[in-house]
């Protein structure tokens, strides 16, 4: 009785970590409204400039989204040593599940460009994960935080 008691209370105690590990966080389901206000955010990878050319990348900026699919954003961007002041604008799409997408209009003084990334929504932090899905340009990951 004793052994079997240990054997359940040992199996429960492994089976604790893997509760939270859910894309699906709780009995409620994620929806825009999940994503809005203050953000921080930084990221870091690889600038694809051409066959077999990489060129490292990295961001810190802050966000701010509306709760109903919106979001503004200033970074600062380091590509390969340069450094360039951006301005962004875009649309969001929270899943269910907690995961989403995000397109932006980036803005460098005249140069506007697009990028998309995907995400995933802590919903009991706040915190996001996300990276960037754009086709051959650029390959990168990064971490926004409530603030």
């Amino acid at each position: 009785m004793k052994k079997q008691l240990l054997v359940i209370l040992v199996l429960l105690l492994m089976a604790v970590p893997l509760v939270g590990w859910s894309g699906h966080q709780g009995n409620r389901s994620c929806s825009d409204r999940d994503f809005r206000g203050g953000y921080g955010f930084s990221f870091d990878g690889h600038f694809l400039a051409g066959p077999g050319v990489t060129l490292p990348v990295a961001a810190v900026g802050i966000l701010n989204a509306d709760g109903q699919g919106n979001v503004t954003a200033v970074r600062t961007l380091n590509l390969n040593g340069q450094v360039f002041d951006q301005t962004a604008v875009g649309t969001y799409e929270t899943n269910p599940n907690c995961t989403g997408t995000s397109v932006f209009e980036i803005s460098t003084g005249e140069v506007i460009t697009v990028e998309t990334f995907t995400s995933s929504l802590n919903r009991r932090s706040g915190n996001i994960q996300f990276m960037g899905t754009d086709d051959d340009t650029v390959v990168a990951q990064g971490t926004a935080w409530k603030q």
